[in-house]
């Protein structure tokens, strides 16, 4: 009998734990394509070079909470000669690097119901365009 409820046992302690984070959500952004990349993660494309820094600020209201506003998510990302700070909601959504413009597209996850969301779990869209045609 002790050997049957072992196994289970596992199995159930397994199912319930979460699953391991995906490294590199898009394998090879391209120019003038959306991509997703996690807090961490490097991105190459052409000459550009950054990476995910952090969110250092998520005021955004959460779906089951009735606001007056509906917040900002603040994005930084950091490449060799500084960093660059991107925001969810203003006009600050796009900035511009070299010969290249970054727009942040979106910021997941959304919050549910108030309170932090871990470091690890968010995901920025990205688009990366050339300004030199």
């Amino acid at each position: 009998m002790k050997n049957q409820i072992l196994p289970l046992f596992v199995v159930a302690i397994l199912g319930c734990s979460k699953p391991q984070l995906v490294e590199q959500l898009s394998a090879a952004p391209e120019l003038d394509k959306q991509f997703q990349v996690r807090v961490g993660q490097s991105v190459e494309i052409g000459e550009l070079q950054f990476t995910f820094d952090s969110v250092p600020e998520d005021s955004r209201c959460p779906k089951s909470v009735l606001c007056i506003w509906t917040g900002n998510a603040v994005v930084i990302l950091k490449f060799s000669d500084g960093e660059q700070r991107l925001n969810s909601t203003d006009g600050s959504r796009t900035t511009s690097h070299g010969s290249y413009s970054i727009e942040l597209i979106q910021i997941d996850p959304y919050p549910e119901t108030p309170g932090t969301i871990p470091t690890e779990e968010y995901i920025a869209t990205l688009k990366v365009t050339s300004v030199v045609r």
